[in-house]
């Protein structure tokens, strides 16, 4: 527990020794830098250094009304407020700055990212940018998180989309919102050790992560912004889906007519699809078609 909070504070941006002196401070109010430096078995040089350093910080009070100044720890909700404002206040004036300087156009390329958290906030992203057609598939654990920005995106973007598939029952009455359910989710939950996202926003970019169970981490994590590797995806969700459709209303019985006319449910994204694609290919060939 020591090892967490030593790491948490020195994350914070105090030295080992400042953590270490403002730990000891929590736990003996009011005692002197002489007193530090006995219990800690540090150089009193060193201790009181520290000492200087953390009360420019603000992690630490001096009272000196006595022989021997005593010290005492700054509560932590003072601190954080502080930090947060600061932090707040940097970003600020990074944004006001970079606007100045910011080329914002994105270079087509296939992006690994790190951590649980940015690839969380990447997949938001990717929603919050979405205005026609959105395929999603996701396991229950990822889907809960994202699962209000969906809602949000489809509130306020009147044309957008969304095609879901779930691994539970979630269940929906937004009209564009339409959810297809796994026929075999005990099979597939108990089959995969991670939790699998898919994304494919626009035809434009696309996101396929596997976390691991509980948020605890990812086993992979990639950021694809390219038409044509984001058109594989698109076509493969789109068959899956397409394919888990079918099976399950010949499963519930569903009279072969309505099959056929609900299956035309998905046909929207693919000709949006197909449309991206063949104008991006005008593009890089000069505005026209070249016939060999």
């Amino acid at each position: 527990m020591e090892n967490t909070l030593l790491s948490s504070l020195i994350s914070l941006g105090l030295t080992n020794m400042e953590a270490e002196i403002y730990i000891n401070l929590n736990q003996n109010p009011g005692i002197t830098g002489y007193g530090i430096s006995k219990l800690m078995g540090k150089s009193r040089t060193n201790i009181y250094s520290s000492l200087e350093s953390l009360k420019n910080k603000g992690f630490i009070l001096e009272n000196n009304t006595g022989k021997n100044s005593e010290y005492i720890a700054v509560e932590l909700n003072i601190i954080s407020s502080r930090i947060k404002k600061q932090i707040d206040k940097n970003i600020d004036t990074v944004k006001l700055e970079l606007s100045k300087i910011q080329n914002n156009e994105i270079k087509d390329g296939v992006y690994q990212i790190q951590n649980y958290e940015d690839s969380i906030l990447r997949a938001i992203e990717i929603i919050n940018n979405s205005n026609n057609f959105l395929m999603v598939d996701s396991f229950p654990g990822p889907l809960s998180v994202i699962l209000p920005f969906l809602k949000e995106a489809l509130n306020s973007k009147p044309n957008l989309i969304i095609y879901l598939k779930c691994y539970d029952k979630t269940t929906s009455d937004h009209k564009n919102l339409k959810i297809i359910t796994a026929p075999d989710i005990d099979f597939q939950l108990k089959k995969w050790q991670g939790e699998w996202l898919f994304l494919t926003s626009d035809c434009e970019q696309s996101f396929l992560s596997c976390f691991k169970q509980n948020q605890k981490g990812i086993f992979h994590t990639i950021w694809i912004k390219n038409v044509y590797l984001t058109g594989v995806l698109h076509n493969g969700i789109y068959s899956e889906m397409q394919a888990t459709y079918l099976y399950n209303s010949i499963l519930a019985g569903v009279p072969h007519s309505e099959i056929l006319a609900g299956v035309k449910f998905l046909s929207p994204s693919m000709q949006f699809y197909m449309e991206k694609e063949n104008n991006n290919f005008l593009k890089i060939s000069g505005g026209e078609f070249h016939e060999k």
